[in-house]
C-alpha cells in the first residue's frame, strides 16, 4: 500500500490487560485484518539493509530516518503449529520525520522480490523502467553497487486492524536475528539463531487523518509512549551478541606472611 505524506504513527509499549482493554474498544470499528481465514496467525519476518558505516542508523540526526527493508509473511492454523512463509513479499523503504512518515513499496513473489533486490546483473535497469517509484529504484540500485546491505531479520507475531484512514497493529514476540534470505513459499518461517528479544508487546497507531473521538478516548489510557526502534534496537542487540565477552579481572596473589 503506498502512503501518501504525511502518515502519523504512534507506538505504545504495552502489558496484555492494556491490548485487551484497547482492543474492545476499537474492534467496533476497525476489523481485524487477516489474509487467510484457515492460518488466521501472522507473522512478518523483515530484513534490513544499511551500508558499512551505518548512514540509514544514524539517520535520526536531521530529525529524518530512512529504513530500507525486505519484508516476507507468515502465518500458521494456530498458536501451536509452525508458521510458514507465505508467497508474498514487499520491498520498501520508508522516511520518518517529525511531521509524518512516507512509504512506498513493490509487492511480489519471493522470486519477484529477490530479483529487485539481489545484486543481479540488469536488475536495476527492470526497476527503473517506471514499474516501481524512483525511491525503491534508488535503493534497488545502492543495494545493487554494494552500498547497502542485509544487516539484521527481526521476526514477530502480528495482529492488525484496520478500517479507512486509520491502522492498529500489535507486535508481540520481536526477535532479532542475523540476516535471513528469502524463502519459498511453504518453508518454516521463525529464524533459528535468535540474537536478541525486543519488548513483549509494541502497539502502534497510523493514522492518514485526524484521529475520531473513539480513537483518542482509546489512546488516553495507553501510558507509555515510546521511541522503540526494530531496527536500531536489533542492530545493537546483535552487535552485543557478537562482541567478544570480556576477560574476567586478574585475581590479585595473597602475599604470605613474613
Amino acid at each position: 500500500m503506498n502512503l501518501r505524506w504525511p502518515e502519523q504513527e504512534q507506538r505504545f509499549l504495552v502489558d496484555p490487560d492494556e491490548v485487551h482493554r484497547f482492543l474492545a474498544a476499537v474492534q467496533p470499528h476497525l476489523p481485524v485484518q487477516v489474509h487467510d481465514p484457515a492460518r488466521p496467525v501472522e507473522f512478518v519476518r523483515t530484513t534490513y539493509f544499511d551500508s558499512d558505516d551505518d548512514i540509514l542508523l544514524r539517520s535520526r540526526a536531521p530529525g529524518r530516518e530512512c529504513r530500507v527493508r525486505v519484508r516476507q509473511y507468515a502465518d500458521a492454523p494456530d498458536h501451536v503449529a509452525p508458521p510458514r512463509l507465505r508467497g508474498d513479499c514487499a520491498f520498501e523503504v520508508k522516511e520518518s520525520s517529525p511531521t509524518g512518515r512516507h512509504k512506498v513499496r513493490a509487492l511480489g513473489t519471493p522470486d519477484e522480490i529477490g530479483r529487485m533486490v539481489g545484486a543481479r546483473a540488469g536488475s536495476v535497469r527492470a526497476l527503473g523502467s517506471g514499474r516501481i517509484s524512483p525511491l525503491l529504484a534508488h535503493a534497488a540500485r545502492a543495494i545493487e553497487c554494494g552500498q547497502l546491505a542485509p544487516r539484521l531479520t527481526t521476526w514477530y507475531r502480528r495482529l492488525a486492524l484496520e478500517a479507512g484512514a486509520v491502522r492498529v497493529t500489535v507486535d508481540q514476540q520481536i526477535e532479532f536475528a542475523r540476516p535471513i534470505g528469502l524463502g519459498p513459499a511453504g518453508e518454516h518461517a521463525a529464524p533459528r539463531a535468535v540474537a536478541g528479544r525486543g519488548p513483549d508487546l509494541v502497539l502502534e497507531v497510523k493514522l492518514r487523518a485526524a484521529p475520531p473521538d473513539w480513537l483518542l478516548q482509546a489512546m488516553r489510557r495507553l501510558a507509555v509512549l515510546t521511541q522503540f526502534s526494530k531496527f536500531r534496537d536489533g542492530l545493537l542487540a546483535l552487535r552485543s551478541a557478537e562482541r567478544p565477552p570480556r576477560p574476567a579481572p586478574a585475581r590479585a596473589r595473597s602475599v604470605p606472611p613474613s
